[in-house]
């Protein structure tokens, strides 16, 4: 990300999901990268964040990164005076309040201003030893980290703001057990990674449908398709054929005339692109599924534009790049249907790296970027230059590739897969 004057600036951007009840996404928290806070000691860390919010509202776009969910954005008492509701949608903004900001009247009166203006308040790692208690009464939501917070103090704060209507949310919700915990608490919104870390993987078999997915996705794997057998695996299934020529004219592609025919969308829409739809369709198991509300989904495509992004940017070849892309999209595929990886990875015809990156991580660059990737999804950046420097890759290379990466799957929900597909 570049700054005005054109020099480096002070970091990027990630982003982290919040899920309701039903796990699905209700919207994100703002997450600020920097490669450069990383390896010097910056004595403004106000500026540096600031300057990574302007970037992302001038440079990025705010809509780019976030779609159309809730935007939950840090603030403290200095970056609170910036007249930043001049340029966004207060309606699709949360104001989330660092515990350790200094409250005073001044504070408080511009707080209630951007109320007025349609923003939330969201009172960060809250606690009523903080001075964040003070704004209690005018928030709208109340985030509370379950593991360091006293379980007393928790059933305490749930009760008082049950009582103002104020919405609870759960940090560092890592397993399903805190996630069952604190939704019968009366929690409303959770954050964490629960949603990709199943601890018992349910045994279950593919279905025909499924199973007529993946004889297309071997073909597509094939070093030589033959495009002649891909177009008659499609048409004999009238469901199959009828999404993907509503795929192929939705208004993601904008093509200047209607595509009526098979092959012709195969054509079209190329090999790449084809096996992220049978994918995401296999995924889906009943045909019908929205990527922007489904967090697994979300997180598989972004997996798998992070570590084709880094592939090209290591080698330049666009097979290899194709098979990372590939590797994102499989990495998950156990949690998504429910089945053994070893079961579920000895049906499809693809390459031994991408197999044993899956399966056993077996050193490679494949399998380091994949590590690589999750380290990130955790926020474990520390651990991530031991990994990426035999690549001759740097920590701005692995937070530039995510924040393309978002960018990418806010562009694809606006396709079709945020329709409904008919079955």
């Amino acid at each position: 990300m570049e700054n005005c004057n054109g020099g480096k600036s002070f970091g990027y951007v990630g982003r982290q999901c919040i899920l309701d009840k039903t796990s699905n996404v209700y919207g994100y928290e703002l997450l600020y990268r920097s490669g450069f806070l990383n390896k010097a000691d910056v004595k403004n860390n106000k500026e540096a964040t600031s300057k990574v919010l302007i970037n992302l509202i001038d440079n990025v776009g705010l809509h780019n990164f976030f779609g159309d969910k809730k935007a939950f954005i840090n603030f403290d008492e200095t970056l609170i005076h910036f007249p930043f509701e001049e340029i966004v949608d207060g309606n699709k903004i949360v104001l989330e309040i660092l515990e350790h900001s200094e409250i005073d009247q001044k504070f408080v009166n511009r707080l209630n201003d951007l109320k007025n203006k349609g923003f939330e308040i969201a009172l960060d790692d809250f606690s009523f030893k903080y001075k964040t208690k003070d704004l209690f009464d005018m928030a709208d939501y109340i985030k509370i980290d379950v593991l360091e917070t006293p379980e007393d103090e928790i059933k305490d704060i749930v009760e008082k703001a049950k009582k103002r209507n104020i919405t609870l949310l759960a940090e560092k919700v890592e397993t399903l057990e805190i996630y069952n915990k604190y939704k019968e608490l009366g929690f409303d919104l959770f954050q964490g990674y629960f949603f990709a870390r199943p601890q018992v993987i349910i045994q279950k078999q593919l279905n025909p449908s499924q199973a007529t997915l993946i004889n297309i996705l071997n073909e597509l794997n094939e070093f030589s398709q033959n495009l002649d057998k891909i177009e008659d695996l499609i048409k004999n299934d009238a469901h199959l054929s009828y999404n993907l020529l509503k795929f192929i004219n939705s208004a993601y592609f904008n093509f200047n005339s209607e595509i009526k025919n098979i092959r012709h969308a195969i054509s079209l829409l190329g090999i790449q692109k084809l096996k992220v739809w049978i994918i995401l369709l296999l995924y889906s198991n009943d045909f019908s599924f929205q990527v922007s509300s489904n967090p697994l989904f979300e997180l598989a495509i972004i997996r798998s534009k992070i570590l084709e992004i880094l592939a090209s940017k290591y080698r330049k070849d666009r097979d290899f790049a194709g098979e990372a892309y590939l590797l994102g999209l499989l990495s998950l595929c156990d949690i998504i249907l429910g089945i053994e990886k070893r079961e579920f990875v000895s049906t499809l015809r693809i390459s031994e790296e991408i197999k044993n990156a899956i399966l056993y991580r077996t050193e490679s660059f494949l399998s380091d970027m994949l590590t690589v990737v999750e380290l990130l999804e955790i926020q474990e950046i520390n651990s991530i230059p031991p990994i990426i420097e035999k690549y001759n890759l740097k920590l701005d290379d692995i937070f530039q590739a995510e924040e393309k990466s978002i960018e990418y799957v806010e562009k694809l929900k606006k396709s079709l897969f945020d329709t409904q597909i008919q079955s």
